[in-house]
Parts: structure tokens; sequence; C-alpha cells
């Protein structure tokens, strides 16, 4: 067996298609991977990019990434080996091959959101040396904004990335105008506001979102820069709304990020993940924060 790894070319759309079949029938919830010229459409604008295993011009596997516009980070959103390949040990070399790829492309890190329901991903990202971050329920180091409660879990975070980290605590008034944008899957009732900047109408501007997206099932993700001096008053009125916080998104190329959720009508329920040792300490204290935003 001679396992090849090398980027995605048009005439692989059909094998990647079936891979996706194998592996997810025709469930998987990313609709445009059934769609040879949507696929090939996304990794020509750079949407998307596609890496192939091969075995003697035989796909044998594919990971998939999501670039974002925003940010020199790479989203892995897809990893599949044939069913028939497996027990090989191609994840590792296929993963460091992508690595060496994507440092010319000059992506800053991969980051990947696993499921909760299950440990099967997490447990594969912890040997290929991710670490556990935060929560998204449904994302260099300048000086970090942050509340007091919150300092010694950045810490312990930032710490595993061997990187100098300068958290302050003192809080700014919110000043000026907020920039922020946001992006509503109507779909899954989720939105997700990303708050570049927070300025003395947040809370007006959040509540108008909040007014446009109001069905039953609604919740929302805050992406909070906590680069801006201003972001320890913008947490303490967050969390006012029902916020709280899920984690962090560090190494975005802009700035570094604080995640809350407001989970609206909609119960978490902790006691259902299935998670490894790094993310159950984090769990718990996503937990505590969960349960005191309902107290």
């Amino acid at each position: 067996m001679r396992i090849k790894f090398r980027d995605f070319r048009a005439e692989d759309a059909p094998a990647l298609i079936n891979c996706i079949r194998e592996e997810y029938g025709d469930s998987y919830f990313r609709e445009n991977f059934y769609d040879a010229q949507s696929l090939i459409a996304s990794h020509a604008r750079g949407e998307l990019k596609f890496f192939i295993a091969e075995n003697d011009n035989e796909l044998v596997g594919i990971l998939a990434f999501e670039i974002g516009t925003a940010e020199n980070v790479a989203e892995l959103i897809c990893g599949i080996i044939l069913k028939k390949y497996r027990g090989n040990n191609i994840s590792r070399d296929f993963f460091n091959h992508v690595v060496s790829a994507m440092k010319k492309l000059s992506v800053a890190s991969i980051c990947c959101y696993p499921v909760l329901y299950h440990d099967i991903v997490q447990k594969i990202l912890t040997r290929l040396n991710f670490t556990a971050c935060g929560f998204v329920f449904s994302e260099f180091l300048g000086a970090l904004y942050l509340p007091d409660e919150h300092k010694s879990i950045a810490q312990k975070i930032y710490s595993q990335f061997n990187l100098p980290c300068t958290i302050s605590t003192a809080r700014n008034a919110l000043t000026g105008k907020s920039q922020l944008t946001f992006q509503n899957d109507s779909k899954q009732q989720h939105c997700t506001i990303f708050v570049n900047n927070s300025g003395a109408d947040l809370i007006s501007e959040v509540q108008k979102i909040h007014a446009r997206f109001d069905s039953e099932l609604q919740t929302f993700n805050i992406f909070l820069n906590i680069n801006d001096a201003k972001s320890i008053a913008a947490y303490s009125e967050l969390i006012k709304l029902d916020y709280f916080f899920s984690g962090f998104k560090p190494l975005g190329k802009d700035f570094e990020t604080m995640i809350l959720h407001n989970s609206g009508n909609v119960a978490i329920n902790f006691d259902s993940f299935i998670l490894t040792e790094k993310f159950q300490e984090l769990g718990e204290y996503v937990k505590k924060c969960y349960e005191r935003r309902r107290n």
C-alpha cells in the first residue's frame, strides 16, 4: 500500500462524494457536499480547501477545511478515511501533510468544533495535538481584557500555546458606536453575533438582532473581541441579557475572542455530553457559568 497525499482536483469530486456517502449515506448536513459542481466552485474560490489521500489512484480519504475571510484560521469541517483503509495510521500522516501545506498558505492555526454527543472526534483531535479551548453551542496576543472571574481559566488555556499573555481586569466604559455583524441559520434557529468593537449602543444593537429572530427555539452566540479595552464592560452588560461564558477562540488574525452563549428557551443538558478528559474540566467550568446564569 502506497498512500499519497495531495490537493483536490476537479476530477476528484465524484469519488469525494462517494466517500461522503459511505460515511453518512444521504444524511450529511452539508448538502453542497453531494453536488460536484458546488464542491469544485467552492474550492476554486478558496472558500473550501480539500485534501486527498489516495492509494494507486483510489481515493482513500479526505480532509476538508473552511477558510475564514476575516482571519487566517482554517476550520477542519470534515475528515474521512474509507472504512477498508482504517487501522493503518493514515490519519496522522495525512494531517501532518495538511499542516505543512497550510503553512504555505499563511494559515496561522487550524480549529475544529467536535460534537458533544460522542467523544470519537475529540479523541482523534487530541492525538493530533489539538487543544480544548471552548464550547460553541448550536470561534496574536495583545492584552486580553477579561473579567476577573475568568482570568484563571484564560491563563490555563492560553498557557498551552506557549505565547506571552497579558490579562487586564481594568474596566473601561462603553463609548462610541459598536461594530458588529451577525449570521443567522434559520434551519438551525441559531444566530452568531460578531462584536469587533463594543460601544455604548452594544446592548440596544444586540436586542435589535434578538427581535429579528425570536422563534421559540432560537439561540445566540456572541464572539466578543477581548483585545478591546471595553470588552469587560460589554461582558457585564451581556450577561444581563442571559448570556454566559462558554469559552475562547484563540489565535485569531485580528483579535482574541471570548464566546458567550444565550440558549433562550433551550435547556442545555451537560450530563448528556460525552467528553474527553480535557473537555470534561472545561465542561464543568462552563456548566457552572450556565447554572449561575439560571440563578
